[in-house]
């Protein structure tokens, strides 16, 4: 076994991490760094939309068979 990480840069800020590619919140399809999830859910809030979900596991890597 395994395991897989999606690195890739953050939709908003740029910069590079490491992710679940299953798990990761992700705005128009492309994924959101650690940092920055946690301003783009308060905005979504204050415009009175639903805040994106953030598993435990979003910013790990998965085990793969």
């Amino acid at each position: 076994m395994g395991y897989v990480a999606l690195i890739a840069p953050c939709f908003l800020c740029g910069k590079m991490f490491g992710s679940n590619p299953d798990r990761v919140p992700r705005a128009q399809n492309e994924p959101i760094c650690p940092s920055c999830i946690e301003v783009f859910n308060s905005v979504l809030v204050e415009l009175g939309l639903e805040p994106l979900c953030v598993p435990s596991d979003a910013y790990k890597a998965t085990e793969c068979l």
